[in-house]
């Protein structure tokens, strides 16, 4: 019923190594890094690199540090170093999130501006994770999306800018069980409405994945257009 094969796979930064690209890549895989570039994580191999100062308020990091920028630099050259093709800088909307420090929509747009730039100078692509009310603003910066649940909390719709451009935007909703595969249907329904690439995941994050049926593919979208389309 469900495509079970794979050719991207976004895995963690500091958790794989060299011969983990190298053993995708053989296979004729593409590996995308993933690393969080918004908040503080105590329990990262750098993360003695950060001062008080980078953080102030909360876990949320001060994107606007010098400091935070380098070590953002570093762990993009870390990406290029392992064998990496790609990248998607995680939690890159501190901007709308209580962080404590008034950081601004256009603090935002500058911090990730300044990573999809970073990843381009070392020969990286990279894809911007969630920060739907900033697409418009950075696809110019930006080769591809990411997006989790945009179905589960009806936001599909601020893709149309990607849909527009033509660009990729890869999209994942997630579940405890396979209950969650009928839901996961409609998603699949309306794939070609949104514009995106859908899979189906476990909360958990183990190897269990689903794509779309082509049956589902082409059937019609339950919702209206202007609800999907309208922003």
């Amino acid at each position: 019923m469900w495509v079970a094969t794979a050719s991207v796979y976004m895995i963690d930064l500091f958790l794989n190594s060299a011969s983990t690209t190298a053993g995708i890549a053989a296979k004729g895989g593409f590996s995308v890094c993933r690393f969080n570039a918004g908040t503080y994580e105590n329990w990262q191999p750098d993360s003695a690199l950060f001062t008080a100062a980078d953080h102030p308020a909360s876990v949320w990091l001060d994107i606007r540090s010098l400091n935070v920028r380098s070590i953002m630099q570093k762990r993009l050259e870390l990406c290029r170093a392992k064998g990496f093709v790609a990248v998607v800088p995680d939690g890159l909307d501190a901007y709308s999130n209580a962080n404590g420090m008034g950081l601004t929509a256009a603090d935002q747009i500058s911090y990730n501006t300044f990573l999809a730039n970073a990843a381009h100078s070392l020969g990286l692509s990279v894809g911007l994770m969630n920060d739907l009310n900033q697409i418009g603003d950075l696809l110019p910066s930006f080769d591809f999306f990411v997006n989790e649940e945009c179905m589960k909390y009806s936001e599909c719709n601020l893709y149309k800018p990607a849909r527009l451009a033509n660009m990729p935007v890869w999209q994942v909703e997630y579940g405890t069980s396979n209950k969650g595969t009928t839901f996961f249907q409609t998603v699949c329904k309306c794939q070609s409405t949104w514009g995106v690439k859908s899979i189906y995941k476990y909360t958990s994050l183990n190897t269990f994945r689903l794509e779309c049926d082509p049956k589902y593919l082409a059937m019609a979208c339950p919702y209206s257009a202007r609800r999907l389309l309208s922003h």
